[in-house]
């Protein structure tokens, strides 16, 4: 079994999934790397994908209207960020941020 279809698996909403239904979803997954400091995704872009953290460490922000950063979350290994925007077709709710090097897993 590849580390990606056991990653699937630790994931608590992928967890009920059996062997092979981790198995095509991980068919279905690519991989992306980001450098520490580069976006994600942007608050208001549309959301068609959902994000798996492999490694490294993401943060959750919006801005106020007076301009300043409020975080929602640090996110890391094994943690699911843009789940909202992908399962209601809407557009993104906060920003997310890559603060170290980080490696996820994406579909759309």
């Amino acid at each position: 079994m590849s580390t990606t279809v056991t990653m699937i698996g630790e994931v608590p909403i992928f967890e009920l999934l059996d062997a092979e239904e981790r198995e095509a979803l991980a068919q279905m997954m690519d991989c992306r790397d980001y450098k520490a400091g580069e976006t994600i995704f942007h608050y208001g872009d549309a959301g068609g994908h959902i994000f798996i953290l492999r490694n490294g460490c993401v943060e959750l922000f919006v801005e106020s209207t007076d301009g300043e950063k409020i975080i929602l979350a640090e996110n890391e290994r094994g943690d699911v960020i843009g789940e909202l925007s992908f399962l209601d077709g809407g557009t993104r709710t906060a920003t997310a941020l890559a603060r170290e090097d980080t490696q996820v897993l994406t579909m759309d």
